[in-house]
């Protein structure tokens, strides 16, 4: 039981890094394209590679670059669905605007 609690420790603590990091070299992307920081844009590719190439050493799948470049329409879009400082889905977004016009 302990070699098992061992393994799925390491995978969860990995899975946990690997999410992490994607996250920031996304959020870095976003960022430096809002600004128009081509150079930003392009340390954050460099970061995204030696992730992907990180993973595929530890016998992860990597992800596809076009990840990457689709996180600033997925930022915009997560933006478009904020209703007074609440993220909002297609199924609550109607109730949220309600809760939020009567507070």
């Amino acid at each position: 039981i302990t070699d098992r609690q061992y393994t799925q420790r390491v995978v969860m603590e990995f899975d946990k890094f690997y999410a992490a990091r994607s996250s920031d070299i996304k959020s870095s992307y976003v960022q430096a394209s809002r600004n128009s920081d081509s150079e930003g844009m392009g340390e954050a590719r460099t970061d995204w590679e030696k992730l992907q190439v990180s993973r595929a050493a530890n016998g992860y799948k990597r992800q596809p670059m076009s990840d990457l470049y689709k996180a600033p329409a997925a930022a915009a879009k997560r933006e478009r669905g904020v209703v007074g400082g609440v993220e909002t889905t297609k199924s609550n977004r109607r109730f949220v605007e309600q809760v939020n016009s009567v507070s």
